[in-house]
């Protein structure tokens, strides 16, 4: 009957889009979110390891410049000593206190700098023995002669200094590798990204192409029976809801050409019948 035909309908709306346009909307998102996800994914990547690349090159450029301004103020306060020992001018070792103040401070800027554990323990000694031969310079400043038994001290310093300098450089050397593995990894991640979204987004345009084309192929068979007079079959679409309106709008127009095709025999037996009997 027409009325459980409207329930049947009814109860298919309810499982399926509600229009056609809808449809190919969740076909393009569904199968465009997989890669969009995978391109914001390696978006991120990509900006962490520039973020980190940046961090990196500042850092070495930073650490080698401080590290050189180490060895450089250690030179010219020995140089100062000894200028003072030689000539026996006191006031020579202002060059001192004056790179004793720029040594301390560049070593406070690269203990804020250095993020490892083993420079900020080198540094720490460095500071201590230099901190130790202030202390002593100071307290022979009155006493030029005295200087002279201080001048062998700035050899473990700058030798110290040195060592600072060459574990800077390997450390730098680390964090470099680190960024290289950091890059294989990343690129790794991409690739295998790829390899299984891609197939995933072309089997979801499958089966949404099968979706979408599965209601068309079912009206225009609905349609081509009609036109042949193949009235018997009934017509059923599955899909967006609109479409399966019009299915069963197809079905109506199926069903009043049959009864009319039931009429129209009717009519012509009657006719015939009546051809047939005298007058």
């Amino acid at each position: 009957t027409e009325g459980g035909l409207a329930a049947n309908a009814l109860g298919r709306f309810r499982h399926n889009p509600k229009s056609f346009l809808k449809l190919i909307l969740l076909g393009f998102t569904l199968v465009g979110l997989p890669l969009i996800v995978a391109l914001i994914n390696s978006a991120v990547s990509i900006n962490r390891l520039a973020d980190q690349s940046r961090k990196a090159v500042y850092q070495a450029v930073q650490i080698t410049l401080a590290s050189h301004t180490l060895t450089n103020e250690i030179n010219i306060m020995e140089r100062s000593v000894r200028q003072t020992l030689i000539l026996g001018d006191e006031s020579l070792l202002e060059g001192y206190f004056q790179a004793h103040t720029k040594f301390g401070k560049t070593a406070t800027d690269l203990f804020q700098l250095s993020s490892r554990t083993e420079q900020k323990q080198m540094l720490e000694q460095l500071l201590s023995l230099e901190n130790a031969t202030f202390q002593k310079v100071s307290a022979a400043s009155q006493a030029p002669e005295k200087l002279r038994e201080l001048v062998k001290s700035f050899a473990p310093l700058l030798d110290s200094a040195r060592s600072f300098s060459a574990v800077g450089y390997a450390l730098i050397e680390l964090e470099v590798v680190e960024m290289q593995n950091m890059a294989e990894h990343a690129h790794t991640v991409m690739v295998w990204e790829l390899f299984a979204l891609i197939p995933f987004a072309i089997l979801l345009a499958l089966g949404f192409s099968v979706l979408i084309t599965r209601p068309i192929r079912q009206i225009d068979e609905a349609i081509r029976n009609m036109g042949q007079g193949e009235l018997s079959k009934t017509v059923r679409v599955d899909g967006p809801q609109d479409l399966m309106y019009l299915g069963e709008r197809l079905d109506w127009m199926r069903r009043r050409l049959l009864k009319l095709e039931e009429q129209k025999t009717k009519f012509l037996r009657h006719v015939s019948h009546e051809l047939k009997t005298p007058l």
